[in-house]
């Protein structure tokens, strides 16, 4: 229970590096620094990770808004794909890439924190990858 408190405050500290710097990984590393075991450590990139995740939702949602209010244009040409669709179809298929290579970061490692580290990380750089895209596309439409 102690290692689970430690590891929470840590995660808080996290969040506001986080904040400070938006480069991925970089909350977390410093966190790691202080992290009194391996949990801990997890923790810290889990806690950024759901930073990253909360940032690429909101910007999957200026995206679709984006993306309807486009297909919604009466100057489209005949036949336009529809965008709302075609991001909803390129994020789903992304998840399943991002599940995919995470996956594969983390075959061969004996299943322990060391596996859970890998799968975390990986997430976590895909994650903002995938959010610095979607901001793009927001801003695209």
């Amino acid at each position: 229970m102690k290692s689970f408190l430690f590891a929470a405050l840590l995660g808080l500290v996290a969040v506001q590096a986080f904040a400070e710097d938006g480069t991925p990984g970089a909350a977390a590393r410093q966190c790691e620094t202080r992290a009194a075991d391996e949990v801990a450590a997890i923790q810290c990139y889990e806690t950024e990770l759901e930073e990253w995740d909360a940032r690429l939702n909101t910007a999957y949602g200026a995206a679709m808004q984006g993306a309807q209010a486009n297909d919604a244009r009466e100057d489209l040409p005949a036949g336009a794909r529809n965008a709302a669709d075609a991001l909803r179809e390129m994020q789903r298929a992304w998840i399943a890439y991002r599940d995919g290579l995470c996956g594969l970061d983390r075959a061969g490692l004996t299943p322990s924190n060391t596996q859970a580290m890998a799968w975390t990380k990986c997430r976590l750089q895909e994650t903002a990858r995938q959010t610095g895209l979607l901001e793009g596309a927001a801003e695209r439409f």
